[in-house]
Order: C-alpha cells, then structure tokens, then sequence
C-alpha cells in the first residue's frame, strides 16, 4: 500500500478561516503541502510551508493537533493538521 502525507494547518484571525486557492482557480485549500520523500522531521517541514507563507508561531510541535488516515484505492492519505496560534 502506498501513502501520501499532507501537511495542512488551521490558521484562525478574528473569526475567518485562511484558504488558499489553486493559482488556476480550482480548489480552495488549507495552508500547507505534501511533505516530501526527503523530509524526516514532519514539524520542520511544517514550520518551512508555513513560514514561505508568512505564517510563523513560536512552537510549530505544540500546534501539531491530529493524524488522519483517509483510505484512497490501493493507497492512503496521511494528513497531519496543525493549528499554529
């Protein structure tokens, strides 16, 4: 079985959730990425998409809050959610 892993992030202001849409107008998202075959600290790779986003917090691991496991075929979706304050 094969397995993708995604970083999102809940970024909360005043009430209003942060999306990002795909730059050819498609899907609005959560902040975030995958995490590549090359990264081995999930909160590191975390901390990175955020901050090339403007998003930074003081303690990316202490914003870490689940791990979900979504069957997808053959595969499955791994989706670690964070919510930086």
């Amino acid at each position: 079985m094969s397995q993708r892993i995604e970083l999102r992030a809940l970024v909360n202001r005043d009430g209003r959730l942060l999306l990002f849409r795909d730059p050819d107008g498609g899907e609005w998202t959560l902040p975030g990425g995958s995490l590549g075959e090359e990264a081995d600290d999930v909160d590191a790779a975390m901390d990175t998409i955020l901050r090339q986003t403007g998003i930074v917090t003081d303690d990316i691991a202490e914003a870490f809050l689940q791990t979900a496991y979504v069957p997808s075929g053959d595969s499955q979706y791994v989706l670690n959610l964070f919510a930086p304050l």
